[in-house]
């Protein structure tokens, strides 16, 4: 059962955060389909949005 009552609020920059988690150690350096420079470079970017 929805609550009705509470309008839906799309999600912005003033209301909404992008959390990137690394939980395992060396994860960035064992993607292998981009160079780490570019993924890094990506994520930083995506983070800035």
């Amino acid at each position: 059962m929805t609550d009705q009552s509470k309008p839906y609020t799309p999600l912005t920059t003033d209301n909404s955060a992008l959390v990137l988690v690394d939980h395992q150690v060396g994860l960035m350096t064992g993607v292998r389909d981009y160079e780490t420079g570019e993924l890094k470079h990506n994520v930083v970017a995506l983070a800035k949005a």
